[in-house]
């Protein structure tokens, strides 16, 4: 058995990883040993949300390197100038501008298909950064960033944030829960519409869960703005989700709308930008029209995209470049409207957000209002410790009658764990919730409709209008012969939508959910489940997304010292794109 076959066994690379690796090494005649290796390596990587392996970093090294994997097979890499001239003398491996399985450019190796998204993302946001010619009535822009914009310190960013919307194509406002990314985004849709009442305008977000956030927030913010009832009324509300925006294709990584069949829209508006990956963010910005307006939103602090990619995190990383030809297109939001300075769950979103462990132990340790710590040192506290707050914060939406009650009592409280598998992951708590609450209801596990029963839709359903992410109750009414799945929807007269179970797309309990799921969410309580031992899944984008998806109260259960290391681990995937816009911008001039 192969180094490969036996690290595949172990469960460090999977089959298709394997596979990949010898087609490749069968496509190139087999006389070079060196593309099993990087075949192998880029495919691992790529999966693991990385858009290139970087080979500076594991030249002159064996792989897996981490203190865990000491007793596994390694695979030994060769030193940079020899595995770059090794490469270069194979027939997969291309340079730029070849057509080949992969790509070397510089010290990173790509799939094709990622170098081709790196490389045109980059080429279509340079040419987004040109200034638009303002063709705006001065004396109405006056007028009506006096009346949304008062004379107060706290707007200036947010003031920021308009000015650069209207006066360029691409636009990035991003800052953490409460800032007013939404506020801020409502009031630039506001000026514009003023100057140009027949301007298109689009909302979306990665998720269906985020774009009916983005609307709720929208809807909230309108009534609030000092203009006049009819733009108020001309401010659009509706959010869709990219992939139904793009237009999906079944079937096929593609969609119906692309370089030439753009979107006829004059300004698009992404929210929860953060976890949008490389491939859907290149088809979205190779799919807008030449002066049309981008503006993203989002929270570079939180969770990267599932898949591979860091896009808004590499954005305002080169922003924030002196010199940087992006500073003038990021404005950062920071002052929070939710939290008080003296809030605890700001304050520790903070410390988590620039990695400070004493202010994190001080706040730990004191009593906080808004934050309730528990450590967990064994498997055995678990269940102790999670009853009371289980049957505290779920008792209310199953005793409820009425569905659109339930529902509202079941979204102010979620359980959110930081991995899937493990005692402490989301299957084995989601099972353990439902023995707490079978002892004290009448909930049967064991069943598959029983009343009260929360899930989440896994997989897009576009019949029934029900989309991964969409959470639901299933519910045994008095008047109801058979239980029913209860879900939200706005556009019905009472606020629900009802689906016979047996109808209903894949999908699965959900009394807890993964971080990673969460995004895109709030929450009026949550409790943060932390392992009882370090992993690579906990850093500290990890924590601080899940901590902040609590708008009230966090619950924070686990290892101190655990939560203190994730703390100072840090999500770094392997990107050229800053790269690519340096090259762009040398190639300009």
């Amino acid at each position: 058995m192969t180094t490969l076959e036996q690290l595949c066994e172990l469960g460090v690379f999977s089959p298709l990883d394997v596979q990949f690796a010898h087609f490749l090494y069968r496509l190139d005649g087999g006389g070079h040993e060196v593309v099993l290796l990087s075949a192998v390596l880029v495919s691992y990587f790529n999966a693991q949300g990385h858009i290139c392996l970087s080979l500076s970093d594991l030249a002159n090294t064996s792989f897996p390197t981490s203190p865990s994997s000491q007793n596994l097979p390694q695979l030994q890499c060769p030193s940079l100038t020899q595995w770059r001239n090794e490469l270069s003398a194979t027939k997969v491996v291309g340079m730029v501008g070849d057509y080949k399985p992969l790509i070397l450019e510089q010290d990173r190796l790509y799939l094709y298909r990622y170098w081709h998204y790196e490389r045109l993302f980059a080429q279509q946001i340079y040419l987004r950064l040109q200034p638009l010619p303002l063709l705006f009535s001065r004396t109405l822009l006056k007028d009506h960033l006096s009346r949304l914009f008062p004379a107060k310190p706290r707007d200036v960013k947010q003031r920021k944030a308009v000015l650069c919307a209207l006066t360029r194509r691409f636009c990035i406002i991003s800052g953490g829960p409460g800032t007013g990314k939404t506020s801020t985004v409502v009031r630039i849709l506001a000026l514009l519409l003023a100057q140009q009442a027949d301007l298109r305008v689009a909302l979306a977000a990665p998720t269906g869960k985020a774009a009916a956030r983005l609307e709720e927030a929208i809807q909230a913010a309108i009534p609030q703005l000092n203009i006049d009832p009819e733009l108020k009324n001309n401010i659009p509300s509706k959010a869709s989700t990219l992939h139904r925006l793009l237009g999906s294709k079944k079937g096929s990584p593609y969609f119906y709308h692309n370089a030439q069949n753009p979107l006829l829209y004059d300004v698009i508006v992404v929210d929860e930008a953060s976890m949008i990956d490389l491939a859907l963010m290149t088809k979205l910005v190779s799919a807008l029209l030449p002066n049309a307006r981008l503006i993203l939103l989002g929270d570079r602090d939180q969770l990267a995209s599932v898949e591979a990619g860091t896009i808004l995190g590499d954005l305002c990383e080169l922003a924030e470049k002196k010199q940087s030809f992006l500073r003038n297109h990021l404005v950062l939001l920071e002052k929070s409207y939710r939290f008080r300075a003296d809030h605890g769950i700001g304050q520790l979103a903070h410390a988590i957000r620039y990695g400070e462990t004493e202010t994190l132990t001080r706040l730990l340790q004191s009593s906080q209002e808004s934050i309730e710590w528990q450590p967990i040192e064994n498997q055995e506290q678990l269940q102790k410790k999670l009853t009371p707050i289980i049957l505290k914060n779920f008792t209310s939406y199953l005793q409820a009658r009425d569905p659109f009650l339930a529902l509202k009592l079941f979204n102010q409280f979620r359980v959110l764990c930081a991995m899937r598998h493990g005692i402490f992951g989301v299957l084995a708590i989601n099972r353990l919730i439902e023995t707490i609450l079978s002892i004290h209801f009448d909930i049967k596990p064991n069943t598959r409709w029983y009343h009260g029963r929360p899930i989440m839709v896994t997989r897009n359903d576009y019949h029934l209008r029900l989309f991964n992410g969409d959470t639901g109750l299933i519910l045994q009414l008095p008047d109801m012969p058979e239980a029913q799945a209860f879900f939200f929807d706005p556009e019905s007269p009472n606020g629900l939508r009802q689906v016979w179970p047996n109808r209903l797309p894949e999908h699965e309990t959900v009394y807890a959910m993964t971080i990673h799921k969460s995004q895109g969410s709030e929450f009026d309580e949550v409790l943060l489940l932390i392992p009882d031992q370090i992993s690579n899944l906990l850093t500290r984008e990890l924590l601080y997304t899940g901590m902040t998806r609590a708008k009230q109260h966090l619950y924070l259960m686990g290892n101190r010292e655990v939560i203190i290391e994730a703390m100072s681990r840090r999500i770094k995937r392997n990107s050229g794109l800053i790269m690519q816009f340096e090259t762009l911008k040398k190639t300009a001039y």
